[in-house]
């Protein structure tokens, strides 16, 4: 399941997401934009209220690879954050930055739905 979210602002920082509520398996992609020539950040608030630096501007945190690839487009200034294989634990607000300053801060909330197996007893008596 996903549901685009554009959200515009003043004009420095906007995000767009795609997978807004997205499922266990699935992959989310969020983009932020800027006007300026700042360096965007991501960072990543757990549903447990910790806080990670997924990206810094140069690198994903390096125990954080496997789930998370940032690309950015020199032409449209905008860095892209893709969530490959979208686990429970990817839940919560993400958020871009320009540069470490933080100048100009925009958040995001990401949903994870998880799969349920329902077993159904009967009584064979």
């Amino acid at each position: 399941m996903h549901v685009d979210i554009i959200v515009a602002t003043n004009g420095e920082l906007t995000i767009n997401a795609r997978g807004s509520v997205t499922t266990v398996n699935d992959t989310a992609e969020l983009n932020c934009c800027t006007n300026t020539s700042l360096s965007i950040h991501w960072h990543f608030t757990s549903t447990e209220h910790t806080m990670y630096v997924v990206y810094n501007g140069q690198s994903v945190h390096p125990d954080l690879v496997e789930s998370f690839q940032v690309s950015f487009n020199s032409t449209t200034r905008c860095s892209h954050l893709t969530i490959n294989d979208v686990q429970l634990s990817h839940a919560g607000v993400y958020s871009c930055l320009e540069s470490h300053t933080g100048r100009q801060q925009r958040h995001f909330h990401l949903v994870v739905l998880g799969q349920h197996v329902y077993i159904f007893v009967t009584n064979l008596h």
